[in-house]
């Protein structure tokens, strides 16, 4: 049986994290259904300071309607090599990191934050604050699910 990525939620506009870090909204395109793995991605990291770490956090609706929401850690990615990945490739494409998390144990978090919504809300931090004027872009961020091929529409 072959597996296939299918995207649930994704940000098709570039992000920018900044010194304190980003509000990215996610649009929600399907349901999570039955998944083996769940993925963060996130496409063509670019900008000049190679010394951060990206926290991914989840931002989870509030349980009461008073209550602030919550945050789930995803994962962290460090962006060594950032600086000489930003370089645009020989073919005229922009360069950049990709970045890959496996966030399979936060699936049941992810599937209700997912439950009934139009967007999901993650934060994405520098593990410390950018010095001034540094900005690193994200192009593409989206969360997939594994399943099997069978199993898709």
């Amino acid at each position: 049986m072959s597996q296939s990525l299918i995207v649930i939620a994704a940000r098709d506009e570039l992000t920018y994290v900044r010194s304190a870090g980003v509000e990215a909204v996610l649009q929600v395109q399907g349901a999570v259904g039955t998944a083996r793995r769940t993925y963060l991605v996130m496409e063509n990291i670019r900008g000049s300071f190679d010394a951060t770490v990206l926290r991914v956090f989840l931002k989870a609706p509030a349980p009461d309607a008073g209550s602030p929401p919550s945050e789930v850690h995803l994962g962290s990615h460090a962006l060594y090599g950032l600086r000489s990945a930003s370089v645009p490739r020989a073919d005229g494409q922009p360069g950049g990191l990709q970045c890959q998390l496996d966030v399979t144990p936060q699936s049941a978090q992810i599937a209700a934050a997912l439950a009934g919504q139009a967007q999901l809300r993650l934060s994405i931090l520098p593990h410390q604050q950018l010095p001034d004027g540094v900005e690193i872009t994200i192009d593409r961020i989206r969360i997939s699910v594994e399943a099997d091929a069978a199993n898709t529409p």
